[in-house]
């Protein structure tokens, strides 16, 4: 898989390191108002489940994650179903491992931790809306409020635009797309060798210096 992946995304530049730190300590990932919370979901959903597409993202609903935890009672969230069919029209091959089935993203300490953000983000949408991405509310008075989000969906052009949005708010070195974030998780699982033919194995994304960020592939 290692060889496969690293054909896969060799034509879409990946997030530097430096620049995955800086965006997870940003204040543009801050889950305490509703443009942080949809910036901090929407990056990490993105990382953790290599979600393809601004179509595919958009089609996403509140009922498209589940909430779990481990044999250990660590808490973690995964895609509660599966899109395998349509990730290989994103580069990848039929035999390549499906992220959306087996990502996991933990439960961490981190301030601007992604498991609570979507746990919040979940908890403010609005409820009139179908859609799992939502324009944050304009005229939003104070984490009070109970739903943060319009009832307005966020189109494919607003989503495929994300990234650059990201990198320009965070001061990143250079300005990424759609494409370099899920290239980023792709190299992270291959460059640990991950496959379907593999056991339980976890990868530490470099998203901070704390033990979060966790892509866990469990027993195939």
């Amino acid at each position: 898989m290692k060889q496969q992946g690293e054909e896969s995304v060799k034509h879409k530049p990946c997030i530097e390191n430096e620049d995955l730190l800086r965006l997870k300590e940003s204040a543009v990932m801050s889950p305490s108002a509703p443009q942080g919370l949809l910036n901090n979901v929407w990056f990490h959903i993105t990382l953790y489940f290599c979600r393809r597409g601004r179509e595919g993202q958009r089609n996403l609903k509140k009922s498209s994650f589940v909430f779990l935890q481990d044999e250990n009672g660590n808490r973690y969230a995964t895609m509660a179903h599966d899109e395998a069919s349509k990730n290989h029209q994103g580069g990848l091959s039929d035999n390549t491992v499906s992220f959306e089935k087996l990502g996991r993203m933990y439960q961490t300490e981190h301030p601007n931790d992604e498991y609570n953000a979507l746990c919040l983000y979940l908890e403010k949408l609005n409820p009139v809306c179908s859609a799992f991405f939502q324009y944050p509310k304009r005229s939003w008075k104070g984490p009070q409020e109970g739903v943060w989000f319009e009832n307005r969906c966020l189109g494919v052009n607003k989503l495929g635009d994300m990234m650059k949005f990201l990198s320009k708010a965070a001061n990143l070195s250079k300005i990424y797309t759609n494409h370099s974030v899920r290239a980023t998780a792709i190299t992270l699982w291959s460059d640990a060798g991950l496959s379907n033919r593999h056991g339980p194995r976890r990868v530490l994304a470099q998203t901070a210096k704390t033990r979060g960020g966790i892509l866990e592939v469990p027993a195939y």
